[in-house]
């Protein structure tokens, strides 16, 4: 509802509209969601806020798309250290690193 009331508000389409446009299912951070053939696994990514992120594969292809998050190995250490971030979030964001694969990232990611 809250996508599509703000969806509304940008557009001047009547909310009705908007909700029979979209086929809303929600996802689970850091499981597999299948989508148009593909595999999308969301997770979550660190800046200087919380931040979604998202893993997509098909046909043996993937990308990562990740807004503007922190790949700093030493700054996921400190999080760790201080007890910012529990060990299996302290895991996952090492796992994501480094953001690589099939799609080239040249000059997007560190």
């Amino acid at each position: 509802d809250s996508f599509t009331y703000k969806y509304s508000l940008v557009t001047g389409f009547d909310q009705n509209v908007i909700d029979s446009m979209f086929n809303f299912t929600p996802i689970v951070i850091g499981h597999p969601n299948f989508i148009l053939g593909a595999i999308w696994n969301f997770f979550y990514g660190v800046f200087l806020i919380p931040s979604l992120s998202v893993e997509i594969k098909y046909q043996n292809e993937g990308i990562v798309y990740s807004g503007a998050t922190s790949t700093d190995e030493q700054v996921f250490e400190r999080m760790r250290k201080f007890r910012y971030v529990g060990k299996g979030r302290y895991h996952q964001m090492k796992e994501m690193l480094p953001l690589k694969r099939d799609v080239p990232s040249k000059g997007f990611f560190p």
